[in-house]
């Protein structure tokens, strides 16, 4: 186990922020200035060391906080998942990270991105862990709120009476709304197969339409076409479907977007007015 030095300018102090001694080092004046949390640990993982910016989130002192004490301020629930992560590590000796919940003085918890990585003596023995840990609760928050916009999309999508596909640049499915999977009787893996474009559209209009569909993907441009497409009981009827690109910054798709519009009681009509 490391030895403690006098001059080691991370050394645990007994007193808290309120009473932190003047004759510190510019670099711990420094690390203590850090918006983050800077620790210490033994090769145990017991923390001999934090910077004030923990005290003064989560209100511990220093003799509270030393040693496993600053597990106080975990939230409840992270406690078994957070202890059999630093089992395994401390374990390994490998470098991690992982995120969990601390609560702050006024009692509410915030996520935070914990690293850690071990120092190593000149025969590769562990004496200490150094490690960092970063607030990142308004970005989990806008996470969450980005998945929740997202899931309700794909709920919207879903439910639209239209066939939606999510295609890749090069036209190869990547997604298909509820409403395709329900109307063609495939399974997702089956619309992301190569497959896929043999299984659901009219032979007569495979070369046709792709003929069509690869030379408009080029373009980078909205189109359109119409073609047949399967039913599950084996029908084929008549589809309007549009193509529309989400474009890069330098105007190239990163995915094209489908939707077909069943026009197939038009294309009666028309081939009635026609025969006569």
């Amino acid at each position: 186990m490391a030895q403690t030095h006098e001059n080691d300018m991370m050394a645990v102090r007994e007193e808290g922020p309120a009473g932190a001694q003047k004759d510190r080092s510019p670099l711990e004046a420094l690390i203590n200035l850090m918006p983050s949390f800077a620790w210490r640990a033994q090769p145990d993982g017991s923390t001999e060391f934090v910077n004030e910016r923990f005290y003064e989130y989560t209100g511990l002192t220093a003799e509270q906080a030393k040693g496993w004490g600053w597990l106080a301020a975990l939230h409840p629930d992270e406690s078994p998942r957070v202890m059999e992560y630093y089992r395994e590590h401390l374990r390994s000796g490998e470098p991690g990270e992982m995120e969990m919940r601390m609560r702050r003085f006024d009692g509410e918890y915030r996520w935070f991105l914990v690293r850690g990585v071990p120092n190593h003596d000149e025969h590769g023995e562990i004496v200490n862990w150094y490690g960092n840990s970063t607030d990142i609760d308004d970005w989990k928050r806008a996470e969450h709120k980005s998945r929740q916009r997202e899931a309700e999309l794909e709920q919207i999508v879903d439910t639209i009476a239209q066939l939606v596909l999510v295609l890749n640049p090069d036209g190869t499915a990547i997604r298909a709304n509820q409403f395709m999977l329900d109307y063609t009787g495939l399974s997702l893996e089956d619309v992301t197969a190569p497959t896929f474009r043999s299984l659901v559209f009219h032979p007569d209009d495979v070369e046709r339409v792709e003929a069509e569909r690869q030379g408009a993907l080029l373009q980078s441009a909205p189109f359109q076409l119409e073609q047949r497409i399967r039913q599950r009981d084996g029908k084929y009827r008549w589809f309007f479907i549009r193509y529309s690109p989400l474009l890069d910054e330098q105007g190239r798709p990163v995915r094209w977007y489908a939707a077909g519009l069943d026009v197939e009681e038009r294309r009666q009509a028309e081939d009635r007015i026609q025969n006569e």
